[in-house]
């Protein structure tokens, strides 16, 4: 879809694989999720050798791509991404799951249209950074833990814990405090 008034372009794929697809050659366990080419591919990487001019980054520009993985029994993180955000560019990657769902998104956009010579390492750095955290492989071979197989769970643990030292109490104390009535009453009636 072409919004020339908003000056936006928006782009939707969708691909259908097959369970067979996802067994062959290890895919499931190796899956693969990128960003499509966010303009990253367009930065330049020029050498910092004897370099005394800033880098022209072109215009400024933003760029957004969103992958959707659905109908798996999966469990997803997408923990280890990081934003890398400098005063010339900035990547920023956001996730959702849900347990057959998988989504994660990225924003990219330059913020400056050129970078100073002195600051030229810090920028190369961080296209590289940029190279990583737009490609992730996932494991999709999640299996769900046998019907008859309990996780454990702390919160009920510690519940049951105290219940049975609740009854417990009342099935000690209740009988003691009952011999300890009659004995006072034989004390004082007698």
């Amino acid at each position: 879809m072409d919004r020339r008034d908003g000056n936006i372009v928006s782009v939707k794929e969708s691909y259908r694989l097959p369970a067979e697809a996802l067994t062959a050659n290890d895919l499931a366990k190796n899956f693969p999720i990128r960003a499509a080419d966010l303009g990253n591919n367009s930065l330049p990487t020029p050498t910092i050798v004897d370099r005394t001019g800033p880098v022209s980054l072109g215009p400024q520009f933003y760029r957004r791509h969103k992958v959707t993985v659905r109908n798996l029994k999966a469990r997803f993180s997408g923990e280890s991404m990081k934003n890398v955000v400098t005063p010339y560019l900035s990547l920023k990657a956001s996730w959702s799951n849900t347990p057959t769902e998988f989504q994660v998104e990225w924003n990219f956009q330059t913020l400056a249209t050129e970078v100073p010579a002195k600051a030229i390492a810090d920028y190369l750095k961080t296209v590289d950074d940029v190279a990583d955290q737009i490609r992730w492989q996932y494991d999709f071979t999640y299996e769900e833990p046998p019907a008859d197989v309990q996780l454990s769970d702390p919160a009920k643990e510690q519940r049951q814990t105290v219940a049975s030292m609740l009854l417990l109490s009342l099935l000690v104390g209740v009988p003691l405090f009952i011999a300890y009535r009659r004995g006072k009453r034989r004390a004082f009636g007698s």
